[in-house]
């Protein structure tokens, strides 16, 4: 069977909680809606619900929906038991792909022939929990291998809950008629946090509805890159409890209620089924931010990799993101010493700022950024917060930013700014980072965009050979010596600090400059050929063609 979509899980979240409103008690409707739902929402051809007895001991099919065999319903089995029983151990639905081969000591023979005489390959078993007992478990199956994901564990996970809700309820109308009130505050609960998913407000939309619902403050803390926590109302200092909020196995959240000792029925409910709805809102979430940046990555990657961008699909591409690809573009390149792949982390930093009109790739292990414009302040705000993101998880971010232009132009110089500030030969005189940028090396960067540069090489060489050919055949390097002490505008203190050597072998080993090659790095006039030798060199080290 197909897999229904979000849409389609909303409505029949949403017809589950119209029906549990207008529930007098009787759930067996409810139930078979429940089982129906679960089978056609997550693509299965079988589905069941088991339910306990009264004393909460035995677990036993109470509906079944597509199989061969009705007398399943015969079956009970303590409720240690079976998938059932791992579901409350791990207190989490249960997934098992290949059935025929599953194996568990607590899982009864009976059961599992049952199942294999029902074709059963791939089954997934979401338990009922209420007030940490087990009243039942929700299962679909497959009678053919199937994988199941987050989402069909999400979605399995909010019809055990609203079926668990469909028992409270049978336990409150056979109750005391007082308690019809706390009923109808549940339904109302479960209909408007249902809604509100449904009608697309959000993480802070439903965390503010919950609130309300609760009559306490609230946070909302989730483990997706680049969503901020979410606070209602005011703390106070208050005492505080934390609920995890899953999306099956996996933790994406946690909701914190403050001021509130013990839960009453109602706040109870509105927390069970708060926590549920925010976890299919955090999968389609991230559903929808893996698409966009798939979508960036291969438009940007589309912009780098050709020379033709004037081309109706790639403008039609590039305004879903607000990019207007007649504009020049500057690029950055965004990357880490030591290897780190920062990539991940500097992306999430770009989502938790919500900086928009932007592109970004990965490339070579590091961030490409490509934006619009000119937008001096966005490429400084960039910096900033990721050089602060990725300080804070003990990562130094290195900077390149490229010339105002073509995207490829652009890139080609960002590049080689950020392979002048990796080898910390420049730094940008504006931005508080490691960072070079294009505009700021002045005169120098006519080699990053010259055609031909064979002959500023070879006046560097000329310069510079000798020492470099001394040094490829001696212990004591005078070339970076020298490069180190003509940087240093002739300060000997900084120099041997640089160096980690004292002044005195400074001195040796220019003394051994001087007589050997007859270079007086003391001289003014010579200082200055020098410098400009070594600054060139520092360029022609890092230059890349566009190829």
């Amino acid at each position: 069977m197909a897999k229904s979509t979000m849409a389609d899980a909303y409505r029949a979240l949403a017809s589950i909680a119209t029906r549990l409103h207008g529930s007098d008690g009787n759930v067996d409707d409810t139930f078979e809606l429940v089982v129906a739902a679960a089978a056609e929402l997550v693509g299965t051809e079988v589905s069941w619900l088991s339910l306990t007895d009264d004393a909460g001991t035995l677990l036993r099919p109470a509906v079944l929906h597509s199989f061969r065999d009705s007398s399943f319903t015969d079956f009970a089995i303590p409720v240690t038991e079976g998938l059932g029983g791992r579901a409350l151990r791990e207190k989490r639905t249960v997934v098992v792909e290949d059935y025929p081969s599953y194996t568990d000591p607590a899982n009864p023979d009976s059961v599992w022939e049952a199942l294999h005489a029902e074709g059963v390959i791939s089954v997934m078993c979401a338990p009922m929990i209420l007030r940490d007992k087990l009243v039942g478990a929700l299962y679909v199956a497959t009678r053919t291998p199937a994988t199941f994901g987050s989402a069909d564990i999400a979605l399995l996970d909010a019809l055990a809950s609203q079926a668990t809700v469909a028992i409270e309820n049978r336990r409150l109308y056979r109750g005391l008629e007082t308690q019809n009130a706390l009923l109808e505050q549940s339904l109302t609960v479960h209909r408007r946090l249902t809604q509100a998913s449904a009608d697309g407000v959000g993480i802070a939309g439903i965390a503010a509805i919950l609130g309300d619902l609760l009559g306490a403050a609230i946070s909302v803390d989730s483990t997706l890159p680049g969503v901020e926590v979410v606070s209602i109302g005011v703390a106070d200092g208050a005492g505080a409890t934390s609920y995890p909020i899953r999306a099956g196995a996996e933790v994406v959240g946690s909701l914190t209620v403050f001021g509130v000792g013990s839960l009453t029925p109602s706040q109870r409910q509105a927390v069970e089924h708060g926590v549920t709805v925010l976890a299919l809102e955090s999968v389609k979430l991230r559903s929808q931010w893996e698409i966009e940046d798939r979508m960036s990555a291969d438009l940007l990657g589309d912009i780098l990799d050709h020379d033709q961008l004037s081309t109706p699909t790639i403008a039609r591409r590039a305004a879903r993101f607000d990019v207007d690809i007649s504009e020049d573009f500057r690029v950055l390149v965004i990357g880490a010493r030591e290897g780190t792949d920062a990539t991940p982390l500097a992306a999430s930093v770009l989502r938790t700022h919500s900086l928009t009109r932007l592109l970004y790739t990965a490339r070579a292990g590091n961030l490409v950024v490509a934006l619009p414009g000119s937008r001096v302040a966005a490429v400084n705000r960039i910096v900033t917060a990721v050089r602060e993101g990725l300080r804070s998880d003990g990562v130094e971010a290195v900077f390149g930013i490229g010339s105002l232009g073509s995207p490829r132009d652009s890139y080609v110089a960002a590049i080689a700014c950020f392979r002048l500030a990796l080898a910390g030969r420049y730094r940008s005189q504006t931005l508080d980072a490691v960072a070079v940028s294009y505009d700021e090396l002045g005169p120098l960067r006519f080699l990053l965009d010259a055609a031909d540069i064979e002959q500023t090489e070879r006046m560097v060489l000329v310069r510079l050979s000798p020492l470099i050919d001394h040094d490829a055949t001696h212990s004591v390097q005078l070339l970076p010596t020298l490069r180190a002490f003509i940087l240093s505008d002739g300060h000997y203190e900084r120099t041997a600090a640089a160096l980690f050597i004292g002044t005195t072998t400074l001195k040796y080993r220019l003394g051994k400059t001087l007589e050997k090659f007859g270079i007086d790095a003391r001289d003014p006039d010579v200082r200055f050929e020098l410098r400009l030798a070594f600054e060139l060199l520092s360029l022609i080290e890092t230059r890349i063609t566009p190829s």
